[in-house]
């Protein structure tokens, strides 16, 4: 069995517990890193409100060991022209910067091309010039080379 720790629980919530995992080449893809969380009883967490997503940015204040990796995987990803959580379902919640968002406009454009893009959702870690550590979601290719950890949740009630 691996180090895995259930770390981070959210006081008025006893009922999910978060881990947030450093980048391994083992676990280089979100897939990996899906299954990677699935096997210790949970999946990527699928942020849909913005309540966990500020929960989300407080935990991961706390990681120690940032400079291992890039940021890391959440629980989305965009197939066929369309956002949807690790499960499946819609993703009614982002929190991408503006830049980040394919419109509808430009979909309509590159309809054929759009609909085989694959991008998985993520939370880049970055330090600003004034020293200010940040967190921002953002998306990348299965091609993109960036170190991605992963952050997985385990719901128990």
């Amino acid at each position: 069995m691996s180090s895995f720790q259930w770390r981070y629980t959210y006081a008025k919530s006893p009922c999910h517990f978060y881990d947030v995992v450093e980048y391994s080449s083992s676990r280089d893809t979100w897939e990996k890193a899906r299954e990677y969380c699935q096997s210790n009883g949970g999946d990527l967490v699928m942020i849909d409100n913005p309540r966990e997503d500020h929960r989300i940015q407080k935990f991961l204040e706390d990681v120690k060991n940032k400079k291992t990796g890039d940021g890391w995987y959440i629980g989305a990803k965009y197939v066929d022209g369309e956002w949807r959580m690790a499960d499946g379902s819609p993703m009614w919640y982002t929190n991408f910067p503006k830049y980040h968002v394919l419109t509808e406009s430009i979909q309509s454009l590159y309809t054929t091309s759009v609909q085989r893009i694959t991008n998985y959702a993520a939370i880049f870690y970055d330090v600003s010039a004034h020293g200010y550590e940040t967190y921002n979601w953002g998306y990348m290719s299965p091609r993109d080379r960036s170190k991605l950890g992963s952050i997985c949740k385990l719901t128990l009630c």
